[in-house]
């Protein structure tokens, strides 16, 4: 009984080695993910000033070209 408990006693330290090692995996997946997540989050947030600069630039050429064409 003493040799099958020790045995059970060793599987579950092993299972328990390997939940840890799963969910360190896991931990790390994950602040991978959050790491990425804010990096493509910053990009968006330039791309959106970017296309806000454009859009100014943009009215400012059409109401340019709008003014010119009306003196001609």
């Amino acid at each position: 009984a003493e040799r099958y408990l020790a045995h059970e006693k060793e599987k579950l330290e092993q299972e328990g080695l390997y939940y840890q090692l799963a969910n360190r995996h896991a931990e790390v997946n994950l602040e991978k993910i959050e790491s990425a997540k804010k990096s493509l989050d910053e990009k968006m947030s330039h791309e959106k000033e970017k296309h806000k600069d454009y859009t100014a630039v943009m009215k400012k050429s059409e109401e340019a070209y709008n003014k010119a064409k009306a003196e001609t």
